[in-house]
């Protein structure tokens, strides 16, 4: 389980702190451990030099400044990011610092450095360069991310279309650490679904290299506005793996003050 606080001095900055309970080993949202202590996970200060958009913290991901192309609105880690954690959520564990610019053309670049990463995509100690690129439009986009841990490389697309009935969000994404190992995602928001919205989404379980057994996973969810500072969103996910597949029903809250 997890809290999101956020706070500003002037207006136009943002003070942000995540804290989280439970380790990830019992699946995607793994709150069944009462030992595991309350983590921060993010502790990040955001503010405007000029036109560009400054953030500094810890235990932060690069990507938070990133413009992306996804409409999709995750119920599990596993959609996070569109399919692209490897490659879009970069960074986590140690100092960060990113800046990115948005031109008035819908054209955006951003970019930073985080030390001592420990993910998928580097052994910990490695510090962490990520860049992307996005282009935005009124009803579709597409942006393309880049990261590198010291020769370990990963290269993340997503993209999105806004179509009457609902948003279509897609994404892929390559690894590259001596063996290609690759991963994707796949979609839909349904914007108006009676007085909510529903999202539902599959993709691989993470990225598999060729030969590899690939997995899958699938999610459906529901966010309902109580009233204007709560929102309750029950969802269904499914992991495939090696056994026996995991399945869950699960229920997030979110206030906003």
């Amino acid at each position: 389980m997890g809290i999101g606080l956020e706070t500003s001095f002037t207006g136009e900055d943002a003070l942000s702190a995540t804290i989280d309970i439970g380790d990830g080993s019992s699946g995607a949202l793994a709150f069944d451990d009462t030992t595991d202590a309350l983590t921060l996970d993010g502790l990040t200060y955001t503010f405007p030099v000029g036109g560009a958009t400054v953030m500094v913290g810890d235990s932060t991901d690069i990507s938070a400044v990133y413009t992306g192309a996804c409409a999709y609105s995750s119920f599990t880690d596993y959609m996070g990011n569109c399919g692209t954690g490897s490659t879009v959520g970069v960074g986590g564990n140690g100092v960060t610092a990113a800046m990115a610019y948005g031109f008035d053309s819908g054209f955006s670049l951003a970019g930073g450095v985080s030390s001592e990463t420990d993910s998928i995509l580097t052994e910990e100690g490695a510090d962490l360069f990520g860049i992307e690129a996005a282009y935005t439009a009124d009803s579709y986009g597409v942006s393309v991310a880049y990261s590198d841990s010291e020769g370990t490389t990963g290269w993340g697309i997503n993209g999105m279309y806004a179509f009457d009935f609902a948003t279509l969000s897609a994404g892929i994404e390559s690894v590259d650490d001596g063996t290609t190992a690759e991963g994707f995602f796949v979609g839909l928001s349904f914007a108006e679904v009676g007085p909510g919205s529903l999202d539902i989404g599959m993709g691989t379980t993470g990225n598999f290299a060729d030969g590899d057994d690939e997995y899958y996973t699938y999610e459906a969810s529901y966010a309902y506005p109580i009233n204007d500072g709560v929102t309750i969103t029950p969802g269904v996910y499914i992991v495939e793996q090696d056994g026996d597949d995991i399945t869950g029903v699960a229920l997030k809250t979110s206030f906003s003050f």
